[in-house]
């Protein structure tokens, strides 16, 4: 055999045995899977999408946007973000039939009581008992402006947890909170990112009148 060859430093083999084999690695135990990458695919309202003539669910959080599928023979992967293998959101066993819809239980959309509480109907009547005719137009222009009930939902939410949060800072806070409802409208902005900027400089505004008036005030004590 060639690798039993002497040459000088001995043969072939002999090196294998002594310095290659015992730093070889076990082989894997299970069969090394190809899989290949496909375009991405906008999530739509059901929440399902189109691979190979069959559909696969993914979580309610992802609808309208975008994810990239990627496929095996046994099973198929849909990433969001980027090829990573942390940004995997979902995985199903790959189904051969055509028009099947592949379900994860995990998936499944909400019962009807947990729709309700953080539905848009649900956010709108809530801004109409604050009795702030300024933040229900705000509410309202959210189911125009989103593509999505998810993106409505998500805005409406931005709205309510802000008011939380400023409600249990004290009555001062949540009119600076009303009137910023009343800012935003006059300007004819409808975004939770631009109602966060307002209401921060609101405050900034109100913080020197403040801090005038204490001094007033120990100068008159």
């Amino acid at each position: 055999m060639i690798n039993s060859r002497q040459f000088k430093g001995g043969s072939r083999w002999q090196r294998f045995v002594e310095l290659e084999k015992p730093v070889l690695k076990p082989s894997p135990t299970a069969p090394i899977s190809l899989g290949r990458w496909l375009l991405p695919k906008v999530v739509p309202n059901n929440g399902y999408v189109c691979i190979d003539k069959n559909w696969y669910s993914l979580p309610e959080k992802y609808i309208g946007k975008s994810v990239i599928p990627k496929l095996y023979a046994e099973a198929v992967e849909l990433y969001f973000d980027g090829r990573n293998q942390h940004f995997c959101v979902a995985t199903h066993t790959r189904c051969y039939l055509v028009g099947e819809y592949v379900t994860d239980p995990s998936h499944t959309k909400k019962t009807k009581r947990e729709r309700e509480a953080n539905s848009y109907q649900h956010y709108l009547t809530w801004a109409e008992q604050t009795e702030s005719s300024f933040l229900v137009v705000l509410i309202k222009a959210q189911l125009q402006v989103k593509k999505t009930d998810l993106a409505t939902r998500e805005a409406c939410k931005g709205y309510y947890d802000i008011y939380v949060k400023c409600k249990a800072d004290g009555e001062n806070t949540l009119r600076i909170y009303f009137n910023a409802c009343q800012e935003m409208c006059e300007f004819n902005k409808v975004s939770v990112s631009d109602f966060k900027r307002t209401l921060r400089l609101l405050k900034k505004s109100t913080q020197p009148d403040e801090k005038i008036i204490t001094r007033d005030i120990d100068s008159i004590t």
